[in-house]
C-alpha cells in the first residue's frame, strides 16, 4: 500500500459489473434451466436424507445408551423402525 492505492479496492469488480457478469451467466444457464433445478433438488434430497443417520445415532444416545438398559433398547429399536415403516 505504499502508492497509495488500495489493492483490494482495484481487484474488487464494482455492483454493476457484477450484476453485468450475473445477467450473463443467467442467460447462458437459460437452456439448462430444468437440470439446474433438478440438480439443486436432489442436493437437497441428499443432504436431507444423510442428516437422518445422525438423527436416530442422537435418538440412541440420549435415550438408551446413559439408561444401559437392554430391554429399553430393544423396545426403542423396534418402537424407531416401526416409525419408520409409516
Amino acid at each position: 500500500m505504499r502508492s497509495g492505492v488500495d489493492p483490494v479496492a482495484t481487484l474488487t469488480p464494482s455492483l454493476r459489473r457484477v450484476a453485468a457478469y450475473f445477467w450473463r451467466l443467467a442467460l447462458l444457464a437459460r437452456p439448462y434451466w430444468q437440470q439446474l433445478v433438478n440438480g439443486v433438488a436432489l442436493g437437497l434430497c441428499v443432504g436431507l436424507v444423510g442428516l437422518a443417520i445422525p438423527y436416530f445415532s442422537k435418538s440412541f444416545l440420549d435415550n438408551v445408551y446413559p439408561a444401559r438398559d437392554d430391554q429399553h433398547f430393544a423396545t426403542h429399536s423396534i418402537t424407531r423402525s416401526h416409525r419408520l415403516r409409516l
